[in-house]
């Protein structure tokens, strides 16, 4: 599916293609595969080397940056208008029709042990497991498979290969376009990637419980789409810890399918009764007029393009995670939607998780 949300950023616009496809869908043979694919695609394609592909790189994209995550991999850049079609071409041609050759594989094997070195005793990766035992009660791991990337040899590119194009043929792919493009760009972009056209269905909670890890605590709700209110409950509870445990524990709103979990996350032990009660804690309309406010003056900011690689970057973790359980693909319209959202909603929406996992 490609949108396009029109600003005033005049002369770049910003792409960000997501496969929603990631690490968590890996089994024990396939692990490690998402990532060392989404690195091989840049090490060249079927027509162009390693360094010819690297110079029309720096000749069209002012930006290219690629990450894998649970849920998704998420291939982001800004090019000026006039290269838009080019760039999508390029984009594709990364994608789908990537070739790691011979004198190229050394290389990209040791940036993938550098990169899994540096991320195996991160922070980032303590909180990824702690989100990881809680959403699939033991953790995954996204790039820390220095282990698997170790042992990669040359001759196991043609299965990781053959991993990347049942990824691509069982994922959608989201494209997001942000800046000054017209009908052809977005006609070229759902020729290349396709577009499904999906629309929202009416929400629905089928269950919640709460969930615990070493250093986790939080509430995973099912349910059969995702819903718009999460951004809100977001912003209020995220407030909420940063007021009540000083920002030493993050609060993480996460979607992954058709489960929410609304968790407490941190490297090292903490008090998980107060999380917990900071979480279930009934909103009040004050926290709610705050967080709407707060939330509907970034939205703002996103669809005028003011800081433009951040907007697009806020806006597709939006769309992910709202768009999808709303009946209008207008950004204009869905902020209409926010506006008109009252604390009465809110408000039952959230004490509905506590009244269904009760039951």
């Amino acid at each position: 599916m490609t949108r396009c949300i029109r600003n005033v950023w005049k002369h770049t616009v910003g792409i960000l293609i997501s496969i929603e496809k990631g690490a968590c869908f890996e089994d024990k043979k396939t692990a490690g595969f998402t990532h060392i694919a989404e690195h091989l695609c840049f090490s060249g394609t079927e027509k162009r080397t390693r360094y010819a592909l690297r110079d029309i790189q720096d000749r069209i994209f002012n930006e290219l940056e690629a990450t894998t995550g649970y849920n998704e991999v998420r291939i982001f850049c800004y090019v000026d208008k006039t290269d838009v079609v080019e760039a999508l071409q390029m984009l594709y041609e990364i994608i789908y029709k990537w070739k790691c050759r011979r004198e190229d594989f050394k290389v990209e094997k040791e940036d993938l042990i550098s990169e899994a070195h540096a991320y195996r005793n991160s922070y980032q990766r303590k909180i990824q497991t702690e989100i990881s035992k809680l959403l699939f009660s033991k953790p995954k791991e996204i790039m820390g498979h220095q282990a698997v990337i170790e042992k990669l040899r040359e001759r196991d590119i043609p299965e990781i290969k053959r991993y990347w194009k049942k990824l691509l043929s069982d994922a959608s792919i989201d494209v997001c376009l942000l800046g000054p493009v017209g009908r052809k760009e977005k006609k070229i972009s759902e020729r290349l990637f396709g577009a499904d056209g999906s629309k929202g269905v009416r929400w629905m909670m089928k269950k919640a419980a709460w969930v615990e890890s070493t250093n986790g605590i939080g509430i995973r709700i099912e349910h059969n789409t995702r819903h718009p209110f999460l951004l809100l409950i977001s912003q209020i509870l995220t407030r909420r810890f940063d007021e009540q445990m000083g920002g030493e524990v993050s609060f993480e709103g996460v979607q992954f399918q058709d489960q929410t979990l609304l968790c407490a996350v941190c490297d090292k032990p903490f008090d998980k009764n107060l999380a917990r009660s900071i979480i279930e804690k009934r909103v009040t309309e004050k926290e709610f007029k705050t967080a709407k406010a707060f939330f509907l003056k970034r939205f703002r900011c996103a669809l005028d393009g003011i800081d433009p690689i951040d907007s697009l970057h806020w806006f597709h973790g939006f769309r992910k995670r709202a768009y999808r359980s709303l009946p209008s693909e207008d950004p204009r319209a869905i902020y209409d939607f926010y506006k008109r959202v009252s604390f009465v909603q809110i408000d039952a929406f959230y004490q509905g998780a506590w009244i269904v996992s009760k039951n």
